[in-house]
């Protein structure tokens, strides 16, 4: 099968969207399909010194990427996003398009005929979204709508019509990450780890509001022997992490980790954190504490490692407190030092539910999920 991917993507950049944009297209690309990723190309947004875009993501080089310059704001960017990419997208003669933008699912549908699998991981806002996002739907052309959870597809209904198949696939981890014997030992003398302390507390991801930074700084403090790691986020978050843990010596604010090399960290870990707020801010504005479906998650679990999460209703469609994980108040930081206390003491329980959270996320890889998406297409193609 040809299958092009259109996303409004910037890559190389640290988003989860490129992440996920660059997974999808390996994952459609390792069952045997031909597949081109065509995205636009933001220059000022990339990260620099990146040459090898497929081994920065921690992908093989098995698919091909299609970069347009463009604007990144303004009618030359709409341009772009509706006509140019979906131009070079049926150039290709896909089969069907699998599309991570409205403005791109537009020209799609309604300029080329394409038939398109749309996937949005929020509601689309009032305005042009929700115009371009009717336009599309109304030229029959597009085959189903992906959400990434339950949660988000009772949201969306009402912007769908019954007769659009709305399918929930929740986010992913690639295989090697659950099947991968990289043992904990190995992963810290990779990262130059010492056996100073007692327990290693890991938290990987973005630095943005509602990530819980002030609740793990604020557990540092409660419990000195433990060393806690956290990876990832923009230059600027982690200037000012830094600055907030600076009387903290057992905090390490690593800064950002590319993508292919996060696993190391979280198998070095005893212990993974997921300290969402009940509100959580993304990269494009907006709050997603209700229909997220963090990537985080999956690779914490794919890790093997305890994980302690927030209590959110829409993570419990994949966590089960005491089963693969414990899940806490989001404002309580006492309940989380009590539970790490009691992992460090009782680390047998907290193991359980790692191997079984591991075992769960077998369910969960970018190949499984790229599986279901090319059978459910193939069906209401026909």
């Amino acid at each position: 099968m040809r299958i092009s991917y259109v996303a409004r993507s910037t890559v190389p950049s640290r988003t989860a969207n490129s992440i996920h944009a660059m997974r999808m297209s390996a994952a459609y690309a390792s069952l045997g399909h031909s597949v081109s990723l065509v995205l636009p190309r933001f220059r000022a947004w990339e990260e620099r010194g990146i040459q090898d875009l497929h081994g920065y993501y921690g992908v093989p080089a098995d698919f091909r990427i299609r970069r347009l310059p463009s604007p990144r704001s303004g009618p030359l960017s709409s341009l772009a996003l509706g006509l140019l990419l979906p131009a070079v997208a049926a150039a290709g003669r896909p089969h069907f398009v699998h599309c991570r933008s409205l403005g791109a699912c537009w020209g799609l549908t309604r300029a080329f005929r394409l038939p398109t699998l749309l996937e949005l991981h929020r509601p689309p806002p009032a305005g042009r979204p929700r115009h371009l996002l009717q336009g599309a739907l109304a030229s029959g052309r597009v085959v189903g709508v992906v959400v990434i959870t339950e949660a988000l597809a009772r949201l969306m209904r009402e912007h769908v019509p019954a007769s659009v198949p709305l399918i929930v696939e929740p986010d992913a981890v690639e295989a090697a990450w659950v099947e991968s014997e990289l043992s904990q030992e190995d992963a810290r003398r990779g990262l130059g780890l010492s056996e100073e302390h007692r327990s290693i507390v890991v938290y990987t991801g973005h630095l943005y509001a509602g990530r819980g930074i002030e609740l793990v700084l604020e557990a540092a403090r409660s419990l000195p022997r433990h060393l806690f790691m956290l990876a990832g986020g923009g230059d600027a978050y982690v200037e000012s992490t830094r600055r907030l843990a600076a009387d903290l010596d057992n905090v390490e604010v690593v800064g950002f980790v590319p993508p292919a090399t996060v696993f190391a960290y979280l198998r070095a870990a005893d212990v993974l954190i997921m300290p969402y707020g009940r509100s959580i801010a993304v990269s494009g504005g907006g709050d997603t504490a209700a229909f997220a479906s963090p990537l985080k998650m999956f690779e914490y679990m794919a890790a093997g490692r305890p994980l302690l999460s927030s209590d959110l209703p829409v993570l419990r469609e994949v966590l089960a407190d005491g089963v693969n994980c414990r899940l806490l108040p989001p404002d309580e930081p006492t309940a989380w030092v009590a539970a790490l206390t009691e992992l460090t003491e009782k680390p047998e329980t907290g193991m359980a539910w790692g191997e079984r959270a591991r075992s769960d996320a077998a369910r969960y890889t970018w190949r499984a999920r790229a599986s279901r998406l090319v059978d459910r297409v193939s069906e209401l193609i026909r």
